[in-house]
């Protein structure tokens, strides 16, 4: 199979690349943002003003110490929470981005908002919606939308994140509308209508179907996450 044409992963690092503030910090998580933006970071040198960090301190800088790595799995999530919670705590003068995903996507009491494909540490204001806007429009989806050549289960899990984040973009502009009073009707359409792209794109992935629950459980009803949950553990029953 011809695969030259398959530059899905290029396009999702760069794409990450282009929102991030200058002087910021960024987690990733995962294989294929870390590996891409290791890429892109240490071999092309993009963005040398940004700080990488990544989930297990393998890749890029270790913050957590050599001895997170001889922990079992369950040790090592909590530490590792742990140190990344005291990291924002002691960086609070500087931009923190994260993917979908990552450690710090499950504390709830951690505020986030999304910014075109990432979320970022704070609270949704005005002026993220001009920037949601103005990233979707410059993002690259060149590859993605090429359906001339296979698919496979990665390049599939990388689309379906851009349309889980742009869904979640309209849901976070959604809940702002509403506490400004004012009326959020199309932009709950609009996420809903990118969640099931994600889910259309994806429905074998259960990483996948799980962000849709997390996201229709904080947006719409318990019910409808609740399919979406049942869907992720009928994929990865022992995940």
């Amino acid at each position: 199979t011809d695969l030259s044409r398959n530059l899905v992963d290029m396009e999702y690092g760069k794409n990450m690349l282009m929102g991030i503030e200058p002087g910021s910090i960024m987690f990733t998580s995962g294989d294929n943002a870390t590996f891409v933006l290791a890429y892109f970071n240490k071999v092309e040198g993009l963005r040398p003003d940004i700080t990488i960090y990544d989930d297990i301190g393998r890749i890029f800088p270790n913050i957590y110490g050599e001895e997170f790595l001889k922990m079992g799995a369950v040790d090592y999530q909590k530490a590792v929470n742990q140190k990344q919670r005291e990291f924002i705590n002691n960086n609070s003068d500087k931009s923190i981005y994260f993917i979908l995903g990552g450690i710090i996507f499950n504390m709830d009491d951690i505020f986030r908002h999304p910014v075109g494909c990432l979320y970022k540490v704070g609270k949704h204001n005005k002026e993220d919606d001009e920037k949601n806007k103005q990233l979707w429009d410059k993002y690259q989806f060149s590859a993605m939308n090429d359906n001339t050549f296979f698919h496979d289960y990665w390049a599939r899990d990388i689309k379906a994140q851009f349309h889980l984040m742009k869904g979640e973009c309209h849901s976070y502009r959604s809940e702002y509308l509403k506490s400004a009073g004012q009326n959020n009707q199309e932009e709950l359409r609009l996420a809903k209508e990118q969640y099931k792209k994600a889910e259309d794109e994806a429905s074998d992935i259960s990483t996948i179907m799980n962000f849709l629950g997390i996201a229709i459980s904080r947006y719409f009803s318990a019910d409808e996450a609740m399919e979406f949950y049942k869907k992720s553990i009928a994929i990865s029953p022992n995940a």
